[in-house]
């Protein structure tokens, strides 16, 4: 079922599909904004898009899952699609979930939504593998492309000047104990 490209799937598009060039243009991004480089552990819903472009294709498609660093299958498990034609939720016999083009067509952007996992799990890798195809029915003159993206868990950020005080510390002589004034 998996062609991301990504541990323990069955290589890419490749695999059937060749003989076309350049590669395609694959970009993972946020919708309405940019590339990832962090996750949050807990955070809200994300839509993300896959976009694909070549200069010649006529005909597109795509899949794209995510993995840990170890190629476990828990940050996949919160994919889901948008309601968007075009796209499916699929599920591999290994229990990978898999976002990807219902139908090869014209269009070369496609929607879907990640939940990040709930805690901090370390790194984890988008996958994505792609098709620009010459819209000959056959899979010969189709370009394959593939993408790799590893994103980090988010650190905490820094408090804004003044959001929180500390107060001086107290030091006792006869054994070190720490309280607040």
């Amino acid at each position: 079922m998996g062609y991301t490209g990504a541990p323990n799937d069955n290589g890419t598009c490749r695999n059937c599909h060749s003989g076309g060039s350049p590669a395609p243009t694959i970009t993972l991004k946020e919708q309405g904004g940019t590339t990832p480089t962090t996750y949050t552990p807990g955070g809200s819903q994300m839509t993300l898009q896959v976009v694909v472009t070549h200069p010649t294709a006529s005909t597109y498609g795509f899949q794209v899952t995510v993995v840990d660093q170890n190629g476990g299958n828990a940050p996949n498990q919160t994919l889901a699609t948008t309601g968007q034609t075009n796209t499916t939720l699929q599920t591999g016999s290994n229990g990978r979930k898999y976002i990807a083009h219902q139908s090869a067509g014209s269009i070369n952007t496609w929607t879907f939504r990640w939940t990040p996992p709930a805690n901090n799990i370390g790194p984890i890798t988008w996958y994505v593998a792609a098709n620009a195809a010459n819209g000959n029915g056959a899979t010969s003159g189709d370009a394959i492309g593939t993408l790799t993206l590893t994103l980090q868990p988010a650190t905490a950020t820094a408090l804004e000047e003044g959001a929180a005080s500390i107060s001086p510390l107290r030091w006792e002589a006869s054994a070190l104990r720490i309280s607040a004034p």
